[in-house]
């Protein structure tokens, strides 16, 4: 049975989308990518994905500007991945729309994401 979850991966890493789509496959959810501004913001309102995976550590995407936009818009389960240090939980507050995930990322931690029915961790 094909699933009505998927997923938007937007990150200017390659490695970073190559191993989130291996994990987010392993868990049938379809994945589409998206590696600048533009392409993020097009690919969002065209696909209106279940979960959205923001790359904090980018360089070449804006990632406060994106986030803002897909949080306001209350249609998907934003996750923001980071590494570096990032102060911004104060500014997306604890909401059940929006999760951190610290680096490195695991089958376990996407799994508590999209199954929160099915918690292992």
């Amino acid at each position: 049975m094909e699933s009505s979850r998927n997923a938007l991966i937007m990150s200017d890493s390659v490695q970073l989308t190559e191993e989130l789509k291996e994990l987010l496959n392993k868990l049938d959810i379809p994945v589409v990518a998206a590696n600048s501004d533009k392409e993020a913001l097009n690919r969002f309102f065209a696909l209106i994905p279940t979960f959205t995976f923001l790359d904090l550590d980018s360089e070449t995407i804006r990632a406060q500007p994106l986030a803002k936009i897909v949080q306001d818009s209350e249609a998907t389960k934003l996750s923001l991945i980071y590494k570096k240090h990032h102060n911004l939980k104060w500014l997306y507050g604890e909401s059940e729309k929006v999760c951190f995930i610290k680096k490195p990322i695991t089958l376990t931690k996407l799994n508590d994401i999209v199954n929160p029915h099915l918690r292992f961790a």
